[in-house]
């Protein structure tokens, strides 16, 4: 079964339905920051706030518009996201 990493911990995907990362790590009691995500509207990453580290990709994606994949190990809270969410804010 196909499964994701967030924080460290391993999560289950349902590869009949496509999630993003934002989605399967609230979904999981995991919190991620944002101001502009919600589920019944078009996710564009406009905020900023949802930014988390892919492993593997050397630049950092919006957790509300990256569908995530199986065996994506995925960082939340890294000192340079704090700064970066802080800066945004």
């Amino acid at each position: 079964m196909p499964s994701i990493t967030i924080d460290g911990k391993k999560i289950k995907l349902n590869k009949d339905e496509p999630r993003n990362i934002l989605q399967v790590a609230l979904d999981n009691g995991i919190y991620i920051p944002n101001l502009c995500y919600h589920r019944k509207l078009l996710r564009y990453g406009a905020c900023r706030l949802c930014l988390v580290e892919i492993k593997g990709v050397n630049r950092l994606a919006a957790s509300c518009a990256t569908v995530a994949t199986d065996k994506m190990v995925v960082t939340t809270g890294s000192p340079r996201l704090l700064a970066l969410r802080r800066t945004v804010m």
